[in-house]
């Protein structure tokens, strides 16, 4: 089913500081992006070039079907 009967990797996500919170890359083609602070609070979706001002602790997902998902936790 997947090319060397390996399952597709997803790449880590990678975040960018800003002035006024935090931009979210997902350096995955088409793939879905959520976050939320501290395993507390339901996944937010991610909206491209979006801002997003998360607590000292929070979570991103990324989600392609056919590859899975990857899970990242920023402190």
């Amino acid at each position: 089913m997947w090319p060397n009967g390996e399952k597709p990797k997803l790449k880590e996500p990678s975040i960018i500081q800003k002035d006024n919170g935090i931009n979210i890359i997902s350096n995955n083609s088409n793939s879905s992006v959520g976050w939320r602070n501290n395993k507390t609070e339901n996944w937010k979706i991610y909206s491209s070039d979006e801002i997003i001002s998360p607590e000292n602790s929070f979570e991103i997902i990324v989600f392609k079907p056919g590859y899975g998902s990857i899970i990242k936790i920023y402190e």
